[in-house]
């Protein structure tokens, strides 16, 4: 028990370390320099005003989500670089226009839009990258060893949970919130919505083939829950697997009705 539990506690933290990294690497690659070190994770608690019941609730509200984000750190991550692609983007901005003080802050948020979207754009193709990648491992590894290790077993059961629970918190909030702060327009929100559609279907095949010896079945089945053309819901995590395509789903049809609006 306790080797397992040593186990499980190494795989999460190296979890966070490649994801930490490929944030660092993509923040690196779209802002071009260095993350300042002024930049930290805050805790919004909304007590401005508001009585002492609200006060407590947004505080166990608060923390139940930073909770949740730290057992799957994906959302956590993410939101921490668009966070540190603001700051930075604003100190920098502050000290090279320190005597222009004429639309300053309306030109910082166009350009910290911009490099927003940019930031999502590279993490979405890096992801379903990755996520490829992690497919041809699983299949390389089970043709030479006949079955994958437990430590693979768990690592891919964490990914793909964190990743669907930040998939479904991301493009929810993108659906629901009126207001955005990336520059990313309907057709692109649609493309971004279909890439990680597939990268669903490509995550999930991986839980499905662990159990199974042909990848090619695992991938069909998981695309057709994934398409809602095959759903079998038997467990928790073929739950998660179709709340997920759900809500890609409605933003990839919200994304193409609002466009056809826009576009009559």
């Amino acid at each position: 028990m306790e080797e397992w539990l040593c186990e499980q506690v190494l795989i999460y933290f190296t979890y966070i370390f490649l994801c930490s990294l490929k944030g660092y690497i993509v923040f690196y690659a779209v802002m071009k320099r260095e993350i300042s070190e002024y930049l930290t994770y805050s805790i919004p608690f909304h007590s401005n005003g508001d009585n002492w019941i609200i006060q407590i609730f947004s505080f166990i509200i608060n923390v139940s989500k930073l909770l949740l984000r730290i057992v799957l750190p994906n959302w956590l991550i993410s939101d921490y670089f668009k966070e540190m692609i603001d700051a930075s983007y604003m100190n920098v901005r502050d000290e090279e226009t320190s005597k222009k003080l004429i639309n300053i802050e309306e030109e910082d948020k166009i350009e910290k839009a911009g490099k927003r979207k940019e930031f999502i754009q590279s993490m979405n193709y890096l992801n379903l990258l990755i996520g490829g990648g992690c497919a041809l491992m699983a299949i390389l590894i089970k043709r030479l060893a006949g079955v994958i290790p437990n430590f693979c077993v768990s690592f891919l059961y964490l990914r793909i949970i964190s990743r669907s629970y930040e998939i479904i918190s991301a493009f929810l909030k993108d659906v629901l919130d009126s207001k955005t702060n990336s520059s990313l327009q309907k057709g692109e929100r649609l493309k971004l919505a279909l890439n990680s559609l597939l990268e669903v279907g490509i995550n999930y095949s991986l839980i499905y083939y662990i159990s199974s010896d042909n990848f090619q079945e695992s991938f069909l089945k998981s695309m057709g829950i994934s398409l809602l053309v095959s759903v079998e819901i038997n467990n928790l995590l073929e739950l998660l697997h179709v709340l997920t395509s759900i809500t890609l789903i409605y933003l990839a049809l919200a994304s193409y009705i609002d466009g056809k609006k826009v576009s009559d």
